[in-house]
Formats: C-alpha cells, sequence, structure tokens
C-alpha cells in the first residue's frame, strides 16, 4: 500500500513520528493566532491505492517575496521530510503522496483510526496540519475453519489434535491473528499451543489442542476455539475476519443419569451406565448391594468388545428399606467406583377421621390417622405445619402397627387456617396428605391479644389482655399461677394485671370473668433469670439468732425466696422487691457461715457472709419522725439492728401496734399526758437505749368525718376522721364493734354478723364510755361480707384449698389473698366459698377479699397469714412492718 520502510527502522520510525505530531501538536496550540502564509489546498484527504495522491500547499497572502517551508509526511510506515521553495509569483506547490500498489492485503495501524499526515514549518514559525487517509483496493483474506472434530480423553497424559486454520490469500506484511475459546471444559481437561507465527505471507494458521486424561466420570464436553484476524484483542477495535471450531472431549468413563433410585416392593428398576466410547475389549464390572434383604443385584456384568455404550444393572426391590448399589468399572475405565442410593417402599396410603378440622381460638382436639396397610415395625411419621401461630400440633406421630392408627392433638392458639401436611417416609412411598385447620373467634368472653408477650421469670411485669366479653373483675392466670393487682375491666373490655413470678417458659394465660373462662394457649413466654445474693446486712449477729438482716441481690420473684443460714431456715419478713428481702437470722453456734438464697429451684450462695457471736452489738436509734405527735398517732423509728423482741417506750408508757423492720419501727403513741419525754428501747437481753427527746401533742378533739350510709352485718366498716386514738370503743345498734385497725385518722371496724337489719347511730366513745362523736347508720342484712376463713395460714407457696364463710357470695365471685387472686374457686352458695391459696405476694400477713361479678366487695382484713418456712402455722410470732 504504503512504500514501507526498512524492517529495522519501523520502530524508530513511529517514535520520531509520534514525537513530531506531538510536537506539532503543541506548538500550534501554544503560538499565539498570527497569519499563516501558507496552508494546504485540502485537510482531510481519501486516496485508493494504486491512484495519484497528491497534497498541493498553497499561499495565503501576498506573493511578492520568496518563501521556504519545510514539510514532514508520516503515513502508516512511511515518512518523509522534504523542502518546498517558493519564489515571487509563486502560488502552489505539490506534496506528491508515495503509494505502492503491492497488489496484497496489507495491515498497518493506520488503516484503523490512525491516517497519515503532512505538517509545514515555515521561516515566521506558523504551522499548517493536513490528514489523509489511503484505503486498500484489495479483499481481506478469508479464514477458513478445519471441520469439527471429537477425541477422546483417555485415562492419563495427553492426546494431541491440529486444528489447520487457512487463510484465501497472504498478507503483504505480517499476519495478524489471535485465537479465543469457550466452553464448558476448563483448563483441567484440555490447553492449546501453537499460533505464533505472524510472518507476511502465511496462508495456514496450526493450534495444537492438548486433552488431558482422567478417569473422572463426566459428560462430554465441547469447546469453540475462535481463531481472530486482527492485531488487537481491543473490544472497541473489531475484527477483520474469524473462523470457528468445535473439539469435542468424548468421556470414555461411564457416568449415570440419576443417582438414586425409588422402587415398589417386588418391582424391579434399571440402573444404567453410559459412556461416549464403545469398550475396545471385553470389559467386567462387578456390583454389589449393602443390603440384599432390602435390594438384590446381580453380582457382575461382562460387556463383548464393540458391544455399546450402555450398560443396564437391574435391581429388584425386595423388602422396603435402604440399600447402596455399589458398581466397580473395569481397568480400562479408570477402575473407579459408582454408588446408587436405592430406596425400596411398600406402596401405602393415609386417610384421616377428619381432614378439615374446625375449631374455636383455645379449644382442643385430636384427629385420627389411619394408615393402609398397617406398618411391618414401628413407625413415626412427620408434620409439618404452614401457620404455627394459628394451631400447634406435634412435630411426629406414632403409628401403631396393629391398627395402623395414630393421633394428632390439634390446639387453637391463633385466629385463622393452616395446613397440616403428613408426609410418609421414603420407605412407605413419600406421598404427602393434607389436614385443614379452621380456627375461628368464640362468642363470648376470650382473649386475643398481649400488650406484652414475654417477660422475666421473676414477674412483676404490667400486662394489659384484650379481647371480648371481660367484664368486672377477672382473674388472671399465667401458667396455673395467679396474676397480681389484677383490675377491673376497663371501658374498652380490656384487663390489666402484673405477671407472677414463674419458671422460665412458654405458659397459657387464662382469664375468668364471672362464670365464663377461657385459655390463650401458649400466649406468654417466661425468660430465665436466675436470682443472685450479692450482700448481707448486717453481717454480724447473735448465736441465740432473732436478727433482722436485709439482704440485697437480683431477680428474687416476690414471695418466693427464702434464706438458709447454713442449714437453718430463716424467718422470711418481707419479699416484696425483686432486689431485696428481710428476715430473721435462726440461732446457730459461733462462727462465720454461708447464706443461701433459694428462690424455687434456683439458689445462690454467699460463703462466710453472717457471722454468729456471743455478743452481739446494741441497737441504736437514730432518729424519731415526726418528732411530736399526739396519741393515737403513727411515729417512725429509725436506727440500727432492730429485732422483733424490742420494747419501746414514751416516757416509760409502752408504744402501741409496733410493727417491725431491719432498721425501723413503727408504733403508736399511747394515752399519757402532753409533754416532753424520753423513748426509750429495750431488746431481748434487757439492755436499754436512748433516743432523742419527743414532745407529746394534745389529742386533736375526736370527730367523724365520713361513714357509710348503710352497712352488712359481719361485714367490716371504714369510719374516716380526727383524733382517733386505740382506747376509743365503737358501737353500733348497742353492739360493741370489734376494732380491727385503728389510726389518728380512720378506724375499721368489724360488724358482727348477728346485728338484725335497723336504723341506728353508729357511736364512738372514751374509755369512761362517755361518747365523744356519732353518726347515723343502718344496718341491712344484703351486700357481700367475709367474717371467717380456715384455714387461716399456710406455706408461703400457698395450694392449700381454703372455706371462706360470709354473705352475699354471688357466683362467679373472685377470691384474693392480698393482691392474689386465688384458684378453683367455687361459690358453694351465698355463705361458704372454697378457693385455693395462692403463692404469697411477698408479705405475711394478708388481707381476703371477695369481689361479686357486680363489682360489690367485702373483706377480712389481716384475716390470713403466710409463713416461711413454718409451714405449720403456729401462733403469730411476729408482725412485718406495713408501709
Amino acid at each position: 500500500m504504503y512504500l514501507p520502510a526498512a524492517p529495522g527502522r519501523t520502530l524508530t520510525i513511529m517514535i520520531k513520528r509520534l514525537f513530531l505530531t506531538l510536537a506539532c501538536i503543541l506548538a500550534a496550540t501554544s503560538v499565539a493566532a498570527a497569519p499563516q502564509p501558507l496552508t494546504f489546498d485540502k485537510f482531510n484527504a481519501i486516496f485508493t491505492e494504486g491512484s495519484p495522491a497528491v497534497i498541493n500547499v498553497v499561499r495565503t497572502g501576498a506573493a511578492d517575496t520568496s518563501i521556504t517551508t519545510t514539510y514532514h509526511l508520516a503515513a502508516g510506515l512511511t515518512e518523509q521530510i522534504g523542502t518546498l521553495n517558493f519564489a515571487p509569483g509563486e502560488l502552489s506547490k505539490p506534496i506528491t503522496i508515495p503509494i505502492v500498489n503491492d497488489n496484497v492485503y496489507s495491515f498497518y495501524y493506520n488503516d484503523y483510526g490512525m491516517p497519515g499526515f503532512i505538517s509545514l514549518i515555515d521561516s515566521n514559525m506558523s504551522y499548517a496540519i493536513t490528514n489523509f487517509q489511503v484505503v486498500e483496493d484489495e479483499p481481506v483474506p478469508v479464514l477458513t475453519a478445519p471441520p469439527a472434530v471429537s477425541v477422546a480423553e483417555g485415562n492419563s497424559g495427553t492426546k494431541q489434535v491440529t486444528l489447520h486454520f487457512t487463510l484465501s490469500a497472504p498478507f503483504g506484511h505480517i499476519t495478524p491473528y489471535y485465537f479465543t475459546f469457550s466452553g464448558p471444559a476448563d483448563s483441567g481437561d484440555y490447553t492449546i499451543s501453537g499460533g505464533t507465527d505472524s510472518t507476511p505471507g502465511l496462508t495456514s494458521i496450526d493450534l495444537t489442542f492438548n486433552v488431558k486424561g482422567d478417569i473422572n466420570p463426566e459428560p462430554d464436553e465441547t469447546v469453540v476455539v475462535t481463531m481472530h484476524l486482527g492485531n488487537t484483542q481491543n473490544a472497541f477495535v473489531p475484527d477483520i475476519g474469524r473462523a470457528s471450531v468445535a473439539v469435542t472431549i468424548l468421556n470414555d468413563e461411564y457416568s449415570a443419569s440419576a443417582t438414586s433410585h425409588r422402587i415398589e416392593r417386588d418391582t424391579t428398576a434399571v440402573l444404567q451406565l453410559t459412556t461416549s466410547v464403545p469398550a475396545e475389549a471385553t470389559e467386567h464390572f462387578t456390583i454389589a448391594t449393602s443390603d440384599p434383604s432390602v435390594a438384590s443385584v446381580p453380582a457382575s456384568i461382562d460387556v463383548p468388545a464393540g458391544g455399546g455404550t450402555t450398560v443396564a444393572i437391574p435391581i429388584k426391590g425386595v423388602t422396603p428399606g435402604f440399600a447402596a448399589i455399589t458398581v466397580t468399572l473395569p481397568p480400562s475405565r479408570g477402575g473407579g467406583k459408582f454408588t446408587d442410593e436405592v430406596t425400596v417402599f411398600e406402596p401405602t396410603t393415609v386417610s384421616f377421621d377428619n381432614k378439615d378440622v374446625a375449631m374455636v381460638l383455645g379449644t382442643q382436639t385430636t384427629v385420627t390417622l389411619h394408615v393402609t396397610p398397617p406398618p411391618r415395625k414401628p413407625l413415626t411419621i412427620g408434620l409439618l405445619n404452614s401457620k404455627p401461630s394459628v394451631a400447634e400440633v406435634p412435630a411426629l406421630v406414632a403409628i401403631d402397627t396393629d391398627s395402623g392408627t395414630g393421633t394428632i392433638a390439634v390446639r387453637a392458639i391463633g385466629v385463622g387456617a393452616t395446613l397440616v401436611n403428613v408426609t410418609l417416609p421414603p420407605e412407605y412411598g413419600a406421598a404427602t396428605y393434607f389436614i385443614r385447620v379452621d380456627v375461628a373467634l368464640p362468642s363470648g368472653l376470650y382473649v386475643n391479644s398481649l400488650s406484652s408477650k414475654s417477660g422475666p421469670a421473676t414477674g412483676d411485669q404490667l400486662v394489659t389482655l384484650f379481647g371480648n366479653s371481660m367484664k368486672g373483675r377477672c382473674t388472671v392466670t399465667f401458667g396455673g399461677t395467679s396474676g397480681l393487682n389484677t383490675s377491673a375491666a376497663a371501658a374498652d373490655g380490656s384487663v390489666t394485671t402484673y405477671t407472677p413470678p414463674h419458671t422460665a417458659g412458654v405458659v397459657d394465660v387464662a382469664i375468668r370473668c364471672g362464670t365464663e373462662q377461657y385459655t390463650f394457649p401458649n400466649a406468654y413466654t417466661y425468660t430465665a433469670a436466675a436470682p443472685r445474693i450479692t450482700r448481707i446486712a448486717p453481717a454480724l449477729g447473735s448465736v441465740d439468732g432473732g436478727t433482722i438482716v436485709t439482704v440485697n441481690g437480683e431477680n428474687m420473684p416476690r414471695g418466693r425466696c427464702g434464706l438458709w443460714f447454713d442449714n437453718a431456715p430463716a424467718m422470711t419478713l418481707t419479699n416484696l422487691q425483686t432486689t431485696e428481702m428481710s428476715a430473721i437470722a435462726p440461732p446457730h453456734a459461733a462462727g462465720a457461715i454461708a447464706v443461701t438464697l433459694r428462690c424455687g429451684a434456683d439458689s445462690s450462695k454467699l460463703n462466710e457472709a453472717f457471722v454468729y457471736t456471743g455478743d452481739e452489738p446494741l441497737a441504736e436509734i437514730a432518729v424519731v419522725n415526726p418528732s411530736s405527735a399526739a396519741p393515737g398517732e403513727r411515729v417512725l423509728i429509725g436506727g440500727s439492728r432492730f429485732r422483733l423482741g424490742d420494747a419501746v417506750a414514751f416516757g416509760g408508757v409502752p408504744a402501741l401496734d409496733m410493727t417491725t423492720a431491719p432498721n425501723e419501727h413503727f408504733v403508736t403513741v399511747p394515752e399519757m399526758a402532753a409533754g416532753a419525754v424520753n423513748i426509750t428501747m429495750r431488746d431481748a437481753s434487757g439492755r436499754t437505749v436512748s433516743g432523742p427527746t419527743f414532745v407529746v401533742r394534745p389529742p386533736a378533739a375526736p370527730q367523724i368525718t365520713s361513714a357509710p350510709a348503710k352497712v352488712t352485718a359481719g361485714s367490716e366498716l371504714l369510719v374516716n376522721g380526727s383524733g382517733f386514738r386505740p382506747s376509743f370503743s365503737f358501737a353500733l345498734g348497742g353492739a360493741t364493734l370489734r376494732s380491727v385497725n385503728v389510726a389518728s385518722t380512720f378506724a375499721v371496724l368489724r360488724v358482727p354478723s348477728t346485728l338484725q337489719p335497723q336504723t341506728t347511730t353508729l357511736v364512738m366513745t372514751d374509755t369512761t364510755g362517755a361518747p365523744l362523736a356519732s353518726r347515723a347508720m343502718e344496718v341491712v342484712s344484703t351486700g357481700v361480707a367475709v367474717e371467717s376463713v380456715s384455714p387461716q395460714c399456710v406455706s408461703t407457696e400457698g395450694g392449700a384449698l381454703v372455706t371462706i364463710h360470709g354473705n352475699g357470695f354471688e357466683p362467679g365471685a373472685v377470691v384474693t389473698f392480698g393482691i392474689a387472686d386465688a384458684t378453683d374457686v367455687v361459690v358453694r352458695d351465698a355463705h361458704i366459698i372454697t378457693a385455693r391459696a395462692p403463692a404469697s405476694s411477698g408479705v405475711n400477713d394478708a388481707t381476703i377479699t371477695v369481689t361479686n361479678p357486680s363489682l360489690e366487695k367485702g373483706q377480712l382484713t389481716g384475716g390470713f397469714v403466710y409463713r416461711w418456712p413454718d409451714s405449720a402455722c403456729g401462733p403469730s410470732r411476729h408482725r412485718p412492718a406495713h408501709h
């Protein structure tokens, strides 16, 4: 095409051309736009090989002077530098581009995006550049691939196949080509070599395809080898020609169309092995079964030379079960092994007594499953529940070998529909059957959601129950244990309660409102919260026992914990918080001992936490609050090392109604004259300590500010006022009322059950019998009255069945012990209720309350006692503090 440079100068010319081009471009862009005295008559030209190629340089200004210019021509591998002299009056000079018509297709860089150019440099340093391109007039040689070829891989070594590509005509310069390949085979199956000769004049290109032999059973693999004509693999530069040949690597091992078979008992299946290369000589296949009692096979099969490419191995199903069939290939095929997993099954069907189950939320039922024929050996079938939130079913069901039946327990736990898949094991056919369970809401009382679905095992989490027909005072249980401080139903029909302590796990939540009951299955989850003791104070006490200690820790469920000093149980005073409880240390020999906290099955120990001594330090009084009070008012005495046996006196007059906490005594100021007095405290050993001076104020004038207009015979009566004192008496209709609790501003009184209905007057009198205040009141026989309970004491664990006597009891009544509701409540009639006492909610003395569905209620204050660990419930030996 162009006049080529000498081969050794090719690289030098290309580098010089590149630098000169860059220099011209940079100079042209850096010089100011000065007038150009010379230019070209054309700036983009296309010439055909074999045709004249001339570009003229022309003057653009005055022609009255001489001009000399240098030009540089670069085209492909051709470079020409020359001088043009313009005499005065000469306007044009030609530059002839040397093009050789070589009658062969030449491949140069400028054929694809790099055209030639001519640049001028005149004496005034002005520049001009023109571009041109030359078009080849010979056709591109046609590349032809060899025909497709197949080759057996062999067991080892390498087999070579020559891929002979041909060209219809040679290239005039280098032959530009490269090759690519694609297909399922990888570098472990073959390599390609050769194809490196690119000298001019080639009419063929040979590649060597190297097949690697192995003994791995695998399918035939085809590799497509493509030869590309072109000098680059750049994706943006297209090929000028290409040709492809397919090479198939034939698998000469045997492979199977399946790796497992399911065979019905007493039938035969075929394991088929295939290869792409027939046997060259007789081949011997060895066959074995892992369990002939399940599946039988021939010991061997011979395939004659040229006997085809398939081996058919019969497998007979004998009895239901699993067996592995192992086929050992002959050495000529690599000697490998092939394993077929065989399941022999017994044709079996499943039916149900009810496959469309309609249930109400919270109910349970069973579905009977029938397997035909009955299994010959024990059979367990798996169940898969599509929506476990709707119904609860077991994961497995056992089938009786005699009757072929099994039962599925179904528990409705959510509204909606679910499908229960019953899938037979593979040895029984692996068929799947379905049971549909539809769960609807009940028409009456039910729970459909909880505000909280989980909480700690220590309880005390506020939970709101939402549902239908919740009204009046309802009882809520979590796993059979009563909630605490359960509220009456709100206007929106919801009920709130606090969770009781419970062992970790999923529990049912049940509710009773009046005579209606409902259970919400698996509605609440208790999370584990192991109790732990961290501190005990004081850590020193008498060998005689009686020291009141406070224990701090975590996860102490209220009413469920006790303390052991070494191996001796302590008397619990309070267990109302998850982080603190109080108890009375038992007697023990002198020395340091471990203290153990036990809450149900959990325990925590502090070693050498308490020291018994023969001389316990004396108690101290630190503060009295308030510092003055009238007789009948309550006063707190604070200090340390207080005990139940302490006796407090105001100026030598014993205090009344004392309750005790580890560092506090609560007392009532006794009847005495006004003035300043000393407070003293004597312990059980006869030692006395003094406190600050206390001022006894004159009592306020007694008066009754409020009282009910009607009261039921046998019930408790609450009277509010001021100036009340424990020495005062109250009478109604001539009958003296028993004082349950008298403070300066209120009095809880019990009305005799024998008092007849009448309109009368409540009278408050002093110790002389002189009336102090009165209030009109009517005694009625209707209403709720709680008169007695038997037994009156149980262990803190509860669970005892008690009988409550009184009046006005109605079916559906709720019985509360402190803040915990009783379970198993039965209203026998208007006067007798039996109920199961709940576990203690953290205090020793509990008020019994009976609430009718109408919310009318009556109570027996302090009518019930919990003892820990004194389950025998002897006489009360102490009174815990009430804040």
